[in-house]
């Protein structure tokens, strides 16, 4: 099958042998990389590297990590995405970074929060607490509207502007607006080619430079 959403056996197989033959489990699971690539939706490739990541070891897991977190923030994967943070966070807390892994479980704690995941927030307030770290008051998010950041940078976003454009226009960085774009993304269900679907009626240029807060 092409698309490996559709059954996704390889990870699955992948975790369920990592113990017993971790080398054919790393294999099977890159295999899976692969085939998710070929397919090239950011949700598809970003869930076959955190299954990679899980069956790899040492700093070679920690990188599959983190580009499974970059490319589930470009789906509108929630759940996916709160997984990732938090592994990633729990990952970076066991190797002695505990403020890098803080900001990580944060995040992932609100994913876990925004898509009802009880069970997962839960983990990363355990993950927190056991990096010594006490979890914040989570932001009340509503599900249903953006805010006036992640609207700003989606508009333009919808018009086709790359990060970049984007970032100097608003007078932000550019990785800032991949965080907001990854929040209007898991809010309205899309991904970066159905923004424009959904917010048809925004006019080229709106918004005001320097949206507070960016």
């Amino acid at each position: 099958m092409r698309n490996p959403m559709w059954c996704p056996w390889r990870p699955l197989l992948a975790q369920t042998i990592a113990h017993t033959d971790p080398v054919e489990a790393a294999a099977i699971a890159q295999e899976g990389v692969e085939i998710a690539r070929r397919f090239g939706t950011p949700g598809a490739v970003g869930r076959a590297l955190h299954a990679a990541a899980k069956v790899t070891s040492g700093a070679d897991s920690l990188a599959l990590m983190s580009e499974a977190v970059r490319q589930l923030e470009k789906s509108p994967a929630a759940y996916e995405l709160a997984q990732a943070l938090i592994d990633h966070g729990a990952m970076l807390s066991r190797a002695g970074l505990p403020q890098d892994a803080a900001d990580l479980l944060m995040r992932g704690l609100e994913s876990a929060a925004l898509c009802g995941a009880d069970a997962l927030a839960a983990r990363a307030r355990e993950e927190l607490a056991a990096s010594g770290l006490r979890p914040l008051q989570l932001r009340a998010v509503d599900s249903d509207s953006l805010t006036s950041q992640e609207k700003a940078v989606a508009e333009r976003a919808a018009q086709g502007w790359e990060n970049r454009r984007i970032a100097e226009e608003l007078g932000t960085k550019e990785r800032t607006v991949e965080l907001l774009l990854s929040g209007a993304f898991r809010k309205l269900g899309t991904n970066r080619d159905g923004l424009a679907g959904l917010l048809p009626h925004q006019s080229r240029g709106s918004g005001v430079r320097g949206v507070p807060g960016l």
